[in-house]
C-alpha cells in the first residue's frame, strides 16, 4: 500500500516508500503493526494498540505515524549526507 495522504492534508511520502499491515488482538485490545519499506526493504515497524478494533481508523493512524517517521528520516539522511559532503539533495 502507499502510504497516503490523511485527512488533515500531511504530505506523501515519496513514491519509493509503501507500508504493510498486520493485526493482532488479545483480550479486546488491537494491535496494528505497520511495516515500512523503501524501494521493497523494510526500514521500520510501528505499533499502535487500540481497545476497538477499527482497522479503517488504525490504518489512518498508522499512516500518519509512518509519514513522520519517513519525514524524520528523510531529514536525518540528507542532514548527515550535507554534513559530510555528499549530498546533491538541493538547498537546506
Amino acid at each position: 500500500m502507499n502510504i497516503h495522504p490523511s485527512r488533515t492534508n500531511s504530505k506523501l511520502a515519496p513514491a519509493e516508500w509503501t507500508m504493510e499491515f498486520a493485526y493482532e488482538s488479545l483480550g479486546g485490545v488491537c494491535q496494528t503493526i505497520c511495516i515500512i519499506f523503501r524501494s521493497e526493504v523494510e526500514m521500520c515497524r510501528l505499533s499502535t494498540t487500540h481497545k476497538d478494533c477499527n482497522r479503517n481508523a488504525a490504518d489512518l493512524e498508522s499512516a500518519q505515524k509512518a509519514r513522520a517517521w519517513i519525514a524524520d528520516y528523510v531529514q536525518r539522511s540528507e542532514e548527515e549526507a550535507r554534513a559530510a559532503g555528499r549530498c546533491d539533495c538541493g538547498p537546506a
